[in-house]
């Protein structure tokens, strides 16, 4: 798939909170509110869909609100609108945020964009794939709509089909072409095979009706919809046309809500007040009702909080002066309870819409938990008609002692936002405050801090390496801020297992060929007396102790080969089933069931531990710390999704090679493969359920030296083997790197076989020849 992507404080002592209340009255069509998150963009540009975007601001009259958000404001808005009773929808241009979706499909649940169609509201996509693209490309893959939609569903199509609109595209969409490409569209037998989705309504397809773009896709459970839009490469003009028709023309007719709400929601778990915190608390309304008047009263407990005043907001009056007759509401904080809060507008008509019915300013006096209850709430029309409410919900706002806070945030070495990283802080080795994870921002704050002084932040990334720890003075009633954190780099020598236990780090030797199935895997190809066409072939030995180096020759049949650095970069694009795998087909270009490969590395325990080791293989032997512990000629794998793993009646599920033992320290693993797909690692022996738990952040290094001496600082590579071009006559080779072991010209000259080394003299800063003899 081709994709192209294009790229465009809290203070914590005296603390103003937000309660907002809303009442949500839905007679009224449409969509509420509608974020574009046009930042990033793939298979358009960023111009064409500002283009886009500038028409459906103009165009669209049936939504409430819209607006441009980027990667953080758009997380803000999924997080507000997913269950707000309200239908919203998000528009993307062939991107999907990485702060509302880890890439590569790591978050199977819970991630902000299903929670956000499970909330009932729609996601409209144009330009590529839905769901496919986010960063570093196509890292989602197909998978990306597979997995926020639980379903099979897929969206590859045939790049000459012919598309043509249907009899609904022709009624609600008229700036569709009478014919038209659509290479990503939806297939309708997939949505009919899937109990949980069904064709709200279709407006392009393929003459054979399989095939769909423009089209609504709608969950049968929650409502919640997903809708592709023109998933074509091409620079079509109609975007911004096509969507404004889908919003105003479909959606303005067809989105009827008619529940009324009167509900709540306070300041709770970190924004929760302390004793001695002022806050706001603001009354809000959205209704299509016409509002003409209303009167209530508020109860709270008078021991954990304290009214001081109220203040109306400008909904009845729209923003007007001497529009509305507003009453003083009666305070009293011996029994908690405001009563005579009153407004009325001076018109004989009401208003609908959105915004702040008042303003009630509070102290928090004693710790402790009080409700805010709105009592005797009546609200009616200009003829008294009542609003009928068929919820009224309550608030909870929680009072804690005066404490201290940390609040930072954890990026990438290239300043990304890292998700679920977990924060601890401890004093005197004691830990204090709750211990937190990071959120899609790559924020955090420890709450609930009791004792004062130099306190320790340790922060854990899994498939990261060590972050060192810090520390930060902490004051009572003060929110000590921007203790950030930096993954560190990992690099060829240094890294640790995934975030799924595996090993992606490898010192290879290969291709080597063996042409008999039957002895390619007991036969030791590196021995200085294999030979391919012997009768009785050299035997592999159950010990086998190599500490090989990057660049090193291999032996016997590899005596022509090198070992070689494997690094793999696709770690870095987010983390799915099936990246773990080492290819050495791939990697050599050898497509010969002949060929097979070694791989060595390294890894390292904390203490002596009882492990598991999982493998995919295609016929494997395994050394560990030199002793042979596995062979099996024949396959297992591969996994495909972690569903598939949990099952043990699967038949592709991981081989496992149970009561292994990790020393503490460094231990060896050499591992020979076929040319196909082979990965590796740790588990624990077994949970009480009897599932192996995956080792993460195992420190990984393929060769053993002063680099992998400390783990707390990124390392570089100071050996490597580099394939050149020479051309015939006399080559200058430049190698301005500090190797692993000191050479002087001579020993250069003899391991490049070179006819003569030019030597730079730091002391005298001149070039010094050496002409070996």
């Amino acid at each position: 798939m081709k994709n192209t992507i294009m790229k465009r404080n809290n203070c914590f002592g005296l603390v103003t909170f937000l309660l907002v209340i809303f009442v949500v009255a839905h007679a009224y069509a449409g969509i509420d509110e509608i974020a574009i998150f046009n930042e990033v963009v793939a298979w358009t540009t960023v111009d064409a869909a500002q283009a886009a975007t500038d028409q459906i601001i103009e165009n669209v009259k049936t939504a409430r609100n819209i607006k441009i958000v980027n990667r953080t404001e758009v997380a803000n808005f999924i997080a507000k609108t997913s269950n707000d009773r309200t239908i919203d929808a998000l528009i993307l241009f062939g991107y999907l945020p990485e702060t509302v979706y880890a890439p590569g499909n790591s978050q199977e649940e819970d991630s902000l964009i299903e929670k956000f169609i499970e909330g009932g509201n729609i996601v409209m996509n144009t330009a590529d794939y839905i769901f496919y693209v986010s960063a570093d490309g196509g890292s989602n893959g197909e998978n990306g709509l597979k997995t926020i939609t639980d379903s099979n569903f897929d969206c590859w199509g045939v790049d000459d089909d012919v598309f043509k609109p249907t009899a609904d595209g022709k009624k609600y969409m008229p700036s569709l072409p009478a014919e038209y490409n659509a290479p990503r569209p939806i297939k309708k037998s997939q949505i009919d095979a899937d109990e949980n989705w069904e064709v709200e309504i279709s407006f392009g397809a393929t003459d054979d009706g399989e095939r769909h773009d423009p089209i609504v896709v709608k969950n049968k459970k929650t409502g919640g919809r997903f809708v592709i839009v023109r998933q074509t490469e091409e620079e079509t003009l109609d975007r911004g046309a096509v969507f404004s028709e889908i919003i105003d023309n479909y959606f303005g007719l067809t989105i009827n809500l008619t529940e009324n709400y009167l509900s709540t929601d306070g300041p709770e778990g970190n924004e929760s007040p302390s004793v001695g915190n002022k806050f706001s608390v603001f009354f809000s309304i959205v209704t299509p009702a016409d509002l003409h008047h209303f009167t209530m009263n508020l109860s709270f407990d008078p021991s954990v909080l304290r009214a001081e005043n109220i203040e109306y907001g400008d909904f009845l009056n729209a923003g007007k002066n001497g529009l509305t007759t507003n009453s003083t509401p009666v305070i009293d904080n011996d029994v908690g309870l405001v009563t005579s809060i009153s407004a009325r507008r001076n018109t004989n008509t009401g208003i609908n819409g959105s915004g702040n019915l008042m303003k009630i300013n509070f102290e928090a006096v004693g710790e402790g938990s009080t409700k805010l209850q709105i009592q005797n709430p009546e609200f009616a029309e200009s003829k008294d008609q009542p609003l009928v409410f068929d919820e009224i919900s309550t608030t909870t706002i929680t009072v804690f002692p005066v404490r201290g806070q940390i609040a930072g945030a954890v990026t990438s070495s290239s300043g990304k936002p890292i998700a679920d990283a977990r924060v601890e802080a401890s004093l005197n080795g004691q830990q204090v405050g709750n211990s937190v994870q990071t959120n899609y921002q790559g924020e955090y704050l420890v709450d609930q801090i009791y004792q004062a002084g130099l306190t320790t932040v340790k922060v854990s990334v899994p498939g990261a390496l060590p972050i060192p720890k810090t520390e930060v003075e902490v004051i009572m009633g003060q929110r000590t801020k921007a203790v950030d954190f930096q993954t560190i780099p990992e690099t060829a020598l240094q890294s640790v297992t995934d975030s799924q236990g595996f090993i992606r780090n490898w010192l290879l030797l290969g291709p080597i060929w063996w042409e008999k199935d039957d002895t390619r895997l007991r036969t030791n190809q590196l021995s200085p007396k294999a030979k391919p066409d012997a009768l009785v072939p050299v035997q592999e030995t159950e010990f086998r102790e190599i500490d090989p180096k990057d660049g090193d020759s291999g032996t016997g049949l590899a005596q022509n080969l090198r070992w070689s650095l494997h690094v793999d970069q696709r770690r870095r694009e987010g983390w799915e089933w099936g990246s773990q795998r080492i290819r050495p087909n791939d990697l050599y270009g050898q497509d010969d069931d002949n060929y097979l490969v070694y791989a060595h590395t390294h890894v390292k325990a904390e203490e002596d531990m009882k492990v598991t080791m999982q493998l995919e293989h295609h016929g494997v032997v395994v050394w560990l710390n030199g002793e042979l512990v596995h062979l099996e000629p024949e396959f297992r794998c591969c996994v495909y999704n972690k569903q598939e793993y949990q099952s043990f009646k699967s038949d592709r599920r991981m081989e496992e090679i149970t009561k292994l033992e990790l020393q503490k320290g460094w231990n060896s693993i050499l591992i020979k493969a076929g040319r196909y797909d082979f990965s590796c690692r740790f588990a624990t022996s077994g949970s009480v359920l009897g599932q192996a738990i995956p080792l993460t952040n195992l420190p990984v290094s393929p060769q053993l030296g002063a680099a992998t001496a400390s783990i707390d600082q990124p390392v570089s590579l100071a050996r490597g083997a580099f394939n050149l071009e020479l051309e015939k006559g006399l080559n200058m080779i430049s190698l301005p790197v500090k190797p692993d072991q000191p050479m002087t010209s001579k020993t250069l000259a003899k391991e490049l076989d070179a006819t003569l080394v030019i030597r730079l003299d730091s002391k005298d800063k001149t070039f010094v020849p050496f002409v070996p003899e």
